[in-house]
Formats: C-alpha cells, sequence, structure tokens
C-alpha cells in the first residue's frame, strides 16, 4: 500500500497497489466459456448433421429429427438469452444490442423450423431448409459488416490501444463470417438444392467452428491471467497536469518505472511516487483536498 508520511509521522493510506484490485469477474469468464463451449458443441452438431445426410441420409431422418435439430434449436435460444444477459450487462450498448438482436433473430427462425417440422412435418419438410439458409445468411451478413466496421475503426484510430481492439474484433468477426459463410453455402446447396456430394462442405465448416470456439474458450482464460500478471504503465502526459494542479514537486524518484507517452511509445524514467495512475492510463491519486507548498512530505510504495 502506498503510505503518506508527514513531520509528526502520521501514516495515512493513499492508494493500494492495483494488482490488489482484482475485479471479480469470475462469473462474466464462466458465462462467455460456457457460451462457446455451447458455440463449438453446435458446430460439431452442423458437421454431424451434413456427415449423416452426405453418408447415411435415413439415420438422419430419424436421429436428427428427435436430437441434432432440436440441440440446434435449443442452443441457439441459450445463446440468444446469453447475448440479451452480456447486453444488460453492458448498459445496452448498440454493438451489445445489435449482437443480442441478431441472434434472438436466429433462434427465433431455428426454432419455427424446428417446432413446425414436429407440427407440419410435410409443410417443413421444404420450408425448414429455407429457414436455416436465411438464418445463417443473415447472421453471416452481420458479421462481415462487423468484420469491415471495426477494421476500418482500426485503421483510422489513432490510439493504439483502441486500434489494437479494433482490430481484433475485426478478425474474430472475420473468421465468424467465413466460417458461417462456407455453412451457408452449404445448407443451400444440400438441404434446399438437394445437391448432396456438397455435404463436405458443412462437415468443414462445423469442425472449424469446433476448433475456433475451442481455442476461444481456453484463451479466455489464459488472457484474464496474463492481464492481471501485468505491471502497471504510466501516462505521462497525465502526470504533468497532476504535478501542476497539485502544486508538487518532482523531488522523490523511483527508478526504472515505466512511462507511456502521448505516442503510445515506453520509455523508462525516473519518476516521483505521487505518480499512480490506473491500467487505464487515468490518474489515481487520493490527496487531501489543499496541499501546502512548504509543508515536508514525503512518498514511499
Amino acid at each position: 500500500m502506498l503510505t503518506m508520511h508527514s513531520r509528526k509521522g502520521s501514516e495515512r493510506p493513499l492508494l493500494k497497489k492495483q494488482q490488489s484490485k482484482k475485479p471479480n469477474n469470475k462469473a462474466g469468464q464462466l458465462i462467455q466459456k460456457f457460451d462457446l463451449g455451447l458455440a463449438a458443441a453446435d458446430s460439431a452438431n452442423l458437421s454431424l448433421i451434413f456427415a449423416f445426410k452426405q453418408y447415411l441420409a435415413e439415420a438422419l431422418a430419424g436421429l436428427g429429427h428427435t436430437l441434432m435439430f432440436p440441440f440446434a434449436a435449443g442452443a441457439s435460444v441459450i445463446r440468444a438469452s446469453l447475448a440479451l444477459y452480456q447486453a444488460k450487462k453492458e448498459g445496452y450498448k448498440k454493438r451489445a444490442v445489435l449482437g443480442a438482436v441478431v441472434e434472438m433473430f436466429a433462434a427465433l427462425g431455428v426454432v419455427t423450423a424446428v417446432a413446425g417440422s414436429f407440427i407440419a412435418t410435410a409443410l417443413f419438410a421444404t420450408v425448414a431448409p429455407i429457414i436455416f439458409t436465411a438464418v445463417s445468411a443473415a447472421k453471416t451478413s452481420y458479421q462481415a459488416i462487423s468484420a469491415a466496421y471495426y477494421g476500418l475503426k482500426s485503421y483510422f484510430s489513432k490510439e493504439p490501444v483502441k486500434k489494437e481492439q479494433y482490430k481484433k474484433m475485426a478478425l474474430a468477426f472475420g473468421i465468424s463470417a467465413g466460417i458461417n459463410a462456407l455453412a451457408t453455402v452449404a445448407i443451400g446447396l444440400v438441404m434446399v438444392a438437394g445437391k448432396l456430394s456438397f455435404g463436405i462442405l458443412g462437415i468443414v465448416a462445423g469442425a472449424i467452428g469446433t476448433i475456433y470456439a475451442t481455442y476461444q474458450a481456453l484463451r479466455t482464460k489464459s488472457s484474464s491471467e496474463k492481464a492481471a500478471a501485468e505491471p502497471q504503465s504510466i501516462n505521462a502526459s497525465s502526470t504533468g497536469r497532476l504535478y501542476k494542479t497539485l502544486g508538487l514537486k518532482r523531488s522523490y524518484s523511483l527508478d526504472d518505472l515505466e512511462l507511456r507517452g502521448k505516442q503510445g511509445q515506453t520509455v523508462q524514467q525516473p519518476i516521483s511516487g505521487i505518480e499512480l495512475i490506473k491500467m487505464n492510463s487515468s490518474v489515481a491519486l487520493v490527496a487531501e483536498a489543499v496541499v501546502q507548498p512548504k509543508r515536508s512530505r514525503s512518498f514511499s510504495l
């Protein structure tokens, strides 16, 4: 803990180290990993559907009707619910709300197709594949547009942190769009047009989707652990304003602390103990309301 000493030797707490402030985000990580695990299982289910359709068509009529397609419907409903929860958690930001709307639309379409196949089998034998194709195409379009949008934001962003963040989002959306595009083509050709020889496209799309979702789920934990272990960075431009406001002098230095300047470059420079910056590069200082310029103070970590 950072402490401040006055002449009288009194000691009062100023600020805890950022590393000790670990947000309780385990629940969020579990939900995210569950969603990714469900996506992996849904993709594997897609591969099985196309494998059965191409090589075991008779078995698909029974097993697919009673197990595989209902699983796809249930998975879509759960993922839509998780997307809606995430939108609420993020304060209904436009990006999160749009994602939830897309997932809800997809769930509605899949559930309609699957439920309809139980109620009006003959009718939905033709209608259900069309609905599946439309749902997959809609999700592909959303992901492709999102990839382009965040790609442009990354390209034009002047801030290195945001630039990298947008770049990662664009890449994730782009990969998902590619997988769903392949699945859409497979659904259209195999289930609508009856070209069973193209079932391999659906198998490949499902396999890639399973691998990618599993990779993301495993990466979620390692990324959070890495972020928690990283040391704090200092925003040099903010500290200058802080000193000017409080009227403090850089009299007590700490060696080899990391400074991050306006251009995002990292330099090594001795700085005062008062230069305390949060991970998000905003100044985090708890000090007295009135600073006496002549009063002797020292700062220690």
